[in-house]
This record gives structure tokens, sequence and C-alpha cells, in this order.
């Protein structure tokens, strides 16, 4: 393994701990009482079959073998139909729908205490997460972890996700290392492995529970929480 220069994480499942249903009819009940504030009379079930609608359309745009869709430019469509062209409502619609479909929405015990750790070695931290970042970034602020990460990479922004490659060379870019200078760690096999290997980064799989395999996708190591990946990553890099 090469020399370890920096550590770049993935988000949710590894560093935050958050569940989500994306289905509740709360999320379009709640949004279609809040528009009605601001003078549009869509119902919940329309909202509904907008906002499906508009996805797949975002998805169907990128002409990407792992596209991704952008809440921020969905609502823009689903707003613009109905006669704003208020900014500030699209983020605000943005949130409600995160804050509404969340079950569960905290850090994982480890997470600060182990980013300190790696901060305090000097080693830059850098962030790949398949995620919107409307609301990502302001979660990342509330839990109070924004602060370690001066480089990070929303799939949002780009218009694909994990596992594209291209995503893993952007982040080493903005940390201006090589690929095989950096670290990846997540909790996904085909996602967070298989982007990382591919530009050859050495990967961590972090299985907080059982040990999940995936032919093919098999990481350089298995870690049981983050203190057990970065105990691998110093043991094998001093």
């Amino acid at each position: 393994m090469s020399k370890i220069q920096a550590i770049v994480f993935d988000l949710y499942g590894t560093l935050i701990d958050v569940e989500t249903d994306e289905e509740k009819n709360e999320i379009y009940d709640f949004l279609s009482l809040y528009l009605s504030y601001y003078d549009m009379n869509i119902s919940s079930s329309k909202l509904r079959k907008a906002f499906a609608t508009e996805k797949a359309n975002n998805l169907n745009s990128r002409h990407e073998r792992y596209p991704e869709v952008n809440f921020q430019e969905v609502f823009e469509e689903i707003l613009k139909r109905e006669g704003s062209t208020n900014s500030f409502l699209v983020k605000s619609c943005c949130k409600l729908f995160r804050i509404i479909s969340r079950n569960r929405f905290q850090l994982y015990p480890d997470t600060v205490p182990v980013l300190n750790e790696i901060k305090n070695s000097g080693l830059p931290i850098g962030l790949v997460s398949n995620a919107q970042k409307v609301f990502t970034a302001n979660e990342m602020r509330i839990l109070g972890i924004q602060q370690y990460f001066k480089h990070m990479v929303f799939s949002s922004r780009f218009g694909i996700t994990k596992p594209d490659h291209r995503l893993f060379l952007v982040v080493c870019a903005m940390l201006d290392v090589s690929p095989a200078n950096a670290v990846y760690i997540g909790d996904n096999p085909y996602n967070d492995v298989k982007g990382a290997k591919k530009v050859g980064m050495t990967s961590i799989l972090l299985s907080r529970q059982l040990k999940s395999v995936i032919p093919g996708y098999e990481p350089d190591y298995y870690a049981t929480d983050l203190w057990d990946a970065w105990e691998w990553i110093k043991q094998n890099n001093y």
C-alpha cells in the first residue's frame, strides 16, 4: 500500500446514522399546506405525482450510467409550473421534504472522536457522498462536522452517483493527492469500494454489524467501526 496522504469519507451510513422514508404521505401534505401560504393551490396527490414525474425527467436528462437526481432542479420545475420562480421557496421545499422524510438522524458515537484524531494527525480529510447539496451541507453543520471538511463532493452537483469513478477523481484533485495515496472509507461495497478501487484508492469497508461481501468488490480492509479503520491506517502508514 502506498503512503496515505489523505483520507476520504462517505457520509450517510459511515459518519451520520440516518433513516429516511420518502414515501410518507405527510411529506406532500405538509408541502401542499406550505405552498398554500404562497398562493399556490396544489394538492398533496398532485404534488406527489409532479415530484415523481419531474424526478424521472431529471434523471433521464443525465444520459449517464449512474445518474443522480437534483432535488433543487426538480422543485424548480414544479414551482415554475405553478407560476413561481422564488429560489428561496425552492430551497425551502427541498429542506422540508428532507426534514419530514427523516426517521432517524444522528452521528455515530465514534464520528467526532475519530475525525478529531485524523485532524490532529495532519492528514487532510475529504468527502464523497451520494447526497443533495441543498440540505446535506446544512445537516453536516447542524451535527457539527462540516468544520472537518474543506473538500466535499456531493453527487447532486455533478449529476452522477457513486460508484462513478469520476467523483473519486474529483475529490483527489481537490485534495491535490494521487488516488494511490488516498484511502476511502465507506459502508457500501458497491458504491464505495467499486468506485474507489476503480481509480486506485485504498478502500476500507465499514461493517458495523454484519460483514457485507459482494464478489469482485472486496475492500483492502474490513473495519468494524471508525476506530478500527483509523488504527489500520496508522499501522500501515507509519
